[in-house]
């Protein structure tokens, strides 16, 4: 994944995206992707950022919920 600056989510988009990180498998783990993986970049397009694959989205959305969410 490229630089690029992230924002913290709000506390909804944060929780949501937690919610679905609960079933996204790691994609290092699968030789495929999978509906999850598509649901994942999905909801991540709905919030502003552009993850380019199914690598790049799970390590976006990881440094996402490491970030928090803003109060």
């Amino acid at each position: 994944m490229g630089q690029r600056s992230l924002r913290k989510l709000t506390q909804d988009e944060y929780l949501a995206l937690e919610n679905l990180m609960e079933n996204v498998p790691n994609p290092d783990d699968l030789y495929t992707a999978t509906g999850w993986h598509y649901e994942l970049a999905g909801l991540l397009h709905k919030f502003g950022f552009r993850p380019m694959g199914r690598y790049d989205a799970y390590e976006l959305a990881v440094k996402l919920l490491e970030l928090g969410y803003e109060n």
